[in-house]
């Protein structure tokens, strides 16, 4: 039973076919049980009984109990005619699979040529990509060198601006040291002149003793007479 139930329709009706074959297509000489052991079973059993009925019917419903009925000539014409469907079957066939076949390298053709160009683009992305990487890392490069430079300015800057302050604080004492000696020697001057209005009345001093004094006449100038024969 587990044997019989590994066998399939198909199997039954292949097998069953050939011994009809062999009969001379006559159905009634097919036997169920000889078409079992051309498959291996010992004898026919219920379920191999089944497939076989079912070949059976469409056989019969087909036709083929009345082969025999049939002219003897028909065979060969039916052979003939048969060979030329198929002939007719194949060409046709081929030419459509010929027409794929070419249909098929030419889109395989266009696919192709679709994928050259895809990677000749790729290299040529990958290429602009390369250059820019080198284009961004030279511009961060003189980013970079930009900004030392500015740092360096920036400290030279705050250097000089600590120098400008040390020298105004310098600067500054040495103001308040001059302002303190000057306020000093005021002290020894009366009044509330400054050093400058002092100048200014030392200067005025001195030219008034440079200008020069008239000069005074020797005694009293002479008479001259009105009539010196007088």
């Amino acid at each position: 039973m587990a044997m019989s139930n590994k066998i399939l329709q198909g199997d039954v009706d292949n097998a069953a076919d050939a011994e009809l074959r062999a009969g001379g297509n006559d159905v009634t000489k097919v036997v169920a049980n000889k078409v079992a052991r051309s498959l291996g079973l010992p004898k026919a059993n219920e379920a191999f009984y089944a497939k076989f009925e079912s070949w059976k019917e469409r056989r019969i419903a087909a036709g083929i109990n009345h082969v025999s009925s049939a002219p003897p000539q028909l065979a060969p014409e039916i052979d003939r005619v048969w060979d030329s469907l198929k002939q007719t079957i194949l060409g046709v066939a081929g030419k459509l699979i010929a027409e794929k076949i070419e249909q098929h390298d030419r889109e395989r053709g266009i696919l192709l040529e679709e994928i050259a160009k895809g990677e000749l683009r790729e290299q040529e992305l990958a290429s602009q990509n390369k250059n820019l990487r080198s284009e961004k890392a030279a511009t961060e490069q003189a980013l970079a060198d930009k900004q030392a430079e500015l740092d360096a300015s920036r400290h030279n800057a705050q250097r000089v601006q600590a120098q400008l302050d040390e020298s105004r604080k310098n600067l500054d004492s040495l103001v308040s040291g001059l302002r303190g000696g000057q306020a000093a020697k005021q002290g020894g001057f009366k009044g509330s002149a400054l050093p400058s209005d002092l100048f200014e009345q030392a200067s005025g001093n001195t030219e008034q003793s440079a200008a020069p004094k008239p000069k005074r006449g020797r005694g009293r100038p002479r008479k001259t007479p009105a009539n010196p024969a007088d």
